[in-house]
């Protein structure tokens, strides 16, 4: 990430942390930027954390499309 971020994931989750994370309104805008690549891996949950250690953080589930689901733009 350009703004020295970090993405991990682990099963259906991608967990996203960046100090540009510290507003709400940065994390909807974010999501709703990157939700449907999101889909397109097949993630059904975003986590957002604005520093590495953050105890609470910003989560959107969503629906994707099934593994055996064939996906074309």
């Amino acid at each position: 990430m350009e703004n020295d971020g970090k993405a991990s994931g682990y099963g259906k989750t991608i967990v996203l942390t960046s100090a540009i994370f510290v507003t709400h309104k940065t994390i909807k805008t974010v999501q709703e930027d990157i939700q449907s690549v999101l889909q397109q891996f097949r993630f059904t949950k975003a986590q957002y954390h604005w520093y590495e250690d953050a105890d609470d953080a910003t989560v959107y589930s969503f629906e994707s499309p099934t593994d055996g689901a064939i996906v074309s733009e």
